[in-house]
């Protein structure tokens, strides 16, 4: 086994700064489900799609921090 996989502090460091940018895009995300839901703005179909594609990133974010607990070499 590698260095990389035998170090937990690394390991959860990064597991803990995938959870905060999945954080921080849920808020960019409901933000911009709010801002939506205020203004009616004409281009409201691309506001739907930059909130969907942002949650998304929300899910990649998590689905990365959870299987780099797993460590498994594919999320490394």
């Amino acid at each position: 086994m590698t260095k990389l996989f035998e170090s937990t502090d690394s390991i959860r460091t990064a597991q803990a700064l995938f959870f905060l940018n999945a954080a921080i895009w849920l808020a960019f995300g409901v933000w911009s489900l709010v801002r939506l839901g205020r203004e009616g703005s004409g281009q409201s179909l691309t506001l739907w799609i930059v909130a969907i594609l942002m949650f998304g990133n929300v899910g990649a974010m998590l689905l990365s921090g959870f299987g780099l607990g797993t460590r498994q070499q594919r999320f490394f």
